[in-house]
């Protein structure tokens, strides 16, 4: 054998190995992001989380006997500012004999 083919059979083919890391890299970074995408939305809140959020509402514009209507996690609330007239109907209201075990569902009961 000549000492050329000794040298090319001993020598690294460095265009080839550049390839396999740029490849190896490649495919890693791309296993690492499948990886990591859902173990950071898995960081997000949860439903349950949400639900405990407060929201602030700005009370001075209403007048006595106004109503507002305010969106809690996209719901709508209704802020009354009650008259000392309408308290007092409520007063009457509530003496009456009212039973909360009145209030049943016509739905069947699901066992």
């Amino acid at each position: 054998m000549s000492d050329e083919a000794q040298d090319n059979k001993q020598a690294p083919n460095i265009t080839r190995r550049r390839f396999l890391t740029a490849l190896v890299t490649v495919s890693g970074v791309a296993v690492a992001g499948t990886i990591a995408v859902p173990m950071v939305k898995s960081l997000d809140p949860t439903a349950a989380a949400a639900a405990l959020a407060t929201t602030t509402i700005d009370l001075s514009p209403i007048e006595p006997g106004m109503q507002m209507v305010a969106l809690w996690q996209e719901k709508p609330v209704i802020v009354v500012n009650r008259t000392p007239e309408m308290l007092a109907s409520l007063d009457e209201a509530g003496s009456s004999s009212f039973q909360v075990g009145s209030l049943r569902s016509s739905l069947p009961r699901i066992r």
